[in-house]
């Protein structure tokens, strides 16, 4: 069998593709998925391509936050099913005059802050030496910030007299990869909170607990449902575990756009385009004016 490397390498170039296959259908794609090198719904990366497969899925891009890792791994179920890889990355970033006038860009609760994608990235992935150390350092202050989380999350449990504790390595390695995010540490206090409590109401009384006496919503079967409110309630802002992201967490919107081109891949701008209640943010609710936006930053892709 061909390592990933070499598949790629036999791939005749665009023009000769599209001659050889005039006629081709458009496939079933999903190009952004995240892994549990991120953050994920997945168990594993095999578990989504053999979902994919069940599917009839063709083509299937790794889309995690700031780190390449699972690149390998994502090669290698990529040809064991025979399913098409793109080798994606996400950013998270910050546009400070549209933070100051209150306007939410594709992230539906924090004016300003924005998601933005890379598409098609080299693999094996490459940086310049400069753009590297950029990225290492985005990692090294998100890190720091999931750190101070957890710090205040186990302060808050002793206020509350809550007998859990939380560890960044312990997450790190039962919850994670290498990189933690605050829905790690959700799933972390999640399976803490279950663990302690068998009984169902039990568990409901802490989780309000460690809520601020807000009441849980979703049913206490509902993972997904429960990790979301420790988020929202705990770590978000107004949560007794926030933590504001210092500026130094962001890279710049031109210095990711370059980021992405110097690793062969194409800026792409990921459309939130409505909530969960059907809104519009204030940056992409006029087509024309999102359009003009992108444009003049010359980003000639969106998902």
């Amino acid at each position: 069998m061909y390592n990933c490397r070499n598949f790629l390498a036999m791939l005749p170039d665009p023009e000769t593709l599209v001659k050889m296959y005039p006629k081709q259908s458009i496939l079933d794609v999903n190009a952004h998925i995240h892994t549990p090198y991120s953050f994920s719904a997945f168990e594993s990366i095999k578990e989504i391509f053999t979902m994919a497969k069940a599917e009839n899925i063709s083509v299937i891009g790794i889309n995690d936050f700031f780190v390449t890792e699972g690149y390998e791994d994502f090669c290698t179920e990529s040809l064991q099913h025979g399913i098409f890889p793109l080798f994606n990355i996400e950013f998270m970033g910050l546009l400070k005059e549209e933070q100051r006038l209150n306007i939410r860009i594709n992230d539906p609760n924090n004016p300003g802050r924005y998601y933005f994608s890379g598409k098609g990235l080299d693999y094996p992935f490459h940086l310049q030496p400069s753009y590297l150390k950029i990225l290492e350092n985005v990692i090294k202050e998100s890190q720091q910030q999931v750190k101070t989380m957890i710090i205040k999350t186990n302060d808050w449990f002793t206020r509350i007299d809550i007998p859990l504790r939380l560890d960044y390595e312990d997450i790190r390695i039962k919850c994670a990869r290498n990189l933690v995010r605050e829905r790690h540490i959700a799933k972390a206090i999640r399976i803490a909170v279950y663990e302690y409590a068998n009984d169902e109401q039990e568990r409901i009384r802490l989780l309000q607990k460690i809520f601020g006496r807000k009441k849980l919503v979703s049913a206490i079967t509902d993972i997904s449902g429960v990790e979301n409110e420790i988020r929202s309630n705990l770590l978000k802002a107004g949560g007794m575990a926030f933590v504001a992201e210092d500026e130094s967490a962001f890279i710049t919107l031109d210095d990711i756009i370059m980021l992405i081109s110097d690793a062969g891949g194409i800026p792409c701008y990921p459309v939130l385009l409505d909530d969960k209640n059907g809104n519009f943010t204030e940056y992409e609710k006029n087509p024309d004016g999102l359009y003009s936006e992108l444009a003049k930053r010359n980003i000639g892709c969106i998902e």
